[in-house]
Parts: C-alpha cells; sequence; structure tokens
C-alpha cells in the first residue's frame, strides 16, 4: 500500500548509477508528458524529489530529505532500483523476466551497518484469463540467509491498463480509479512497477480498500486536480484522520 510515484517516500519506485543498455533511448515522443517534479507534504513536512530520465527511462529521484533513488534497464525494462539516504543504501529492488513477462520482483532492506535486514519476493503466474497469480515470500532472517516463508497469495486482476484488484488468501485490496492520465503513465516500465507494488495503471487512483480476512483495514481516497492535458497537478490522499499532499511538475 505505497504510493506508485512517491518515489521520494519508498519504496517504490528505490547506489550504484544507472546503466542502460540501449545507447539510443532518445525521447520516442518529443511530446510525451512526465513528471519532472513532485512536491510531497505530510505532517507539514515539505519535501522535494527531482526526476531526471533518459528518453522516458526513469534514470534518478533527488529528495530535498536526502532520499536518492538510482535505476537501471536492460533495454526498455527496469531490471534494478536502488534507494539510499543520506549516502547510505537503504533498499533495493530487483526484477526478473522470461520474455515480456515479469516472472520475479524481490526487495532487499538493509539495516544501519548496510547488512540485508529483511527480503521480500514475488513470484508471477500468468493465466489464460488474463489474470496473474502471485506468490508473496517474506523473510526475516539477517545476514542474507534467502530462506522464505509464503506471507499470501492470490490473484491480480488489470482492466483497461489499471491494476484493479488483489484478491489473496486472507489479504486482499481493490482500486478505483479516474478516467484522466495518470502521473507514471508515460514512464518506461510504469506497467511492470505497478506489478511489483500492486498498485497503479494508466489512469489515477481514486479509492484504495485494504482488507485483511475479510475486514477493511484501510482505505484511502485521492482527490485530484488536472491541467489541460487531464494530468493531475495536485493530488490530496486522505485515510483516516491523516492527509498527504502532491503537487506534480511537468516536462
Amino acid at each position: 500500500m505505497k504510493k506508485i510515484f512517491s518515489m521520494a517516500a519508498i519504496a517504490l519506485f528505490t547506489m550504484t548509477s544507472c546503466s542502460d543498455d540501449d545507447s539510443s533511448s532518445t525521447n520516442p515522443d518529443s511530446n510525451l508528458v512526465l513528471p519532472k517534479k513532485m512536491v510531497t507534504i505530510i505532517d507539514g513536512e515539505t519535501v522535494t524529489t527531482d526526476y531526471t530520465y533518459n528518453g522516458n527511462k526513469l534514470v534518478s529521484a533527488v529528495s530535498t530529505d536526502g532520499e536518492l533513488q538510482e535505476y537501471t534497464y536492460s533495454g526498455d525494462k527496469i531490471t534494478e532500483c536502488e534507494t539510499s539516504y543520506n549516502g547510505a543504501l537503504e533498499q533495493r529492488d530487483v526484477y526478473t523476466y522470461d520474455g515480456d513477462n515479469l516472472t520475479m520482483f524481490k526487495m532487499y532492506l538493509y539495516d544501519e551497518e548496510g547488512a540485508i535486514d529483511f527480503i521480500s519476493k514475488n513470484e508471477y503466474t500468468y493465466n489464460a484469463d488474463g489474470t496473474i497469480s502471485i506468490i508473496m515470500y517474506h523473510n526475516y532472517s539477517n545476514g542474507g540467509n534467502e530462506e522464505y516463508i509464503i506471507y499470501d497469495q492470490g490473484v491480480i486482476t488489470f482492466n483497461n491498463g489499471n491494476l484493479v484488484s488483489y484478491m489473496g488468501d486472507s489479504d486482499d485490496e481493490v482500486y478505483t480509479f479516474d478516467d484522466k492520465n495518470s502521473v507514471t503513465k508515460n514512464i518506461a516500465s510504469n506497467y511492470y512497477m505497478a506489478l511489483a507494488f500492486i498498485e497503479g495503471g494508466v489512469n489515477n487512483i481514486l479509492t484504495d480498500t485494504y482488507s485483511i480476512n475479510d475486514v477493511v483495514d484501510y482505505m484511502a481516497t485521492s482527490v485530484y486536480t488536472y491541467n489541460s492535458n487531464n494530468y493531475p497537478v495536485t493530488e490530496v490522499m486522505t485515510y483516516g484522520e491523516e492527509t498527504e499532499t502532491y503537487q506534480y511538475f511537468y516536462e
């Protein structure tokens, strides 16, 4: 339940410099709309994040709170993202493919000494009806010992380019969307990042309802204003008594 474009906060889209196997990756459409900056206001704290691109591939996200995210690609597919805070590695995301299908996603979290503290792993299977089965594993062992337990497993459903639901053995998450352009719509590998974090699509999330054993545990609602091209320029997300505000600026 993280915002797909809260890259300053994530765990997303999250120190080496990005490498790129496609040296000719100029922007395929000079009119492509890409977010250049995001201003986040949470609990009275304002953080500004600036994004840089190679074509429509997100290369880095630099935030005023000391967070840096750097992205690696193979062709047009994201393969890795590393997140550091004030120079210390905090998170590494690794994407594995079979052809055009994302088959595995791993998230490594690091402690203050730089050792692996936690690993999560998602494995994906593609079904004939267009849904995607997922098994989610957690590893709570320190030291990088990759022995996992199954956290949950279920089925992901996309509709019109949006991830509308995850229905699991114990956890469910259901989203509704507007009909406008999402902030991340034109970023390379947007679809794969939506699969990895079980959130996102080509439109903007209006409601996010998360349930445990059929009991609603969390519900968030978002209200947007849009520019003349129907991309969000502001978002106010509310969950319970908490409110987060986002401002988006484009190239």
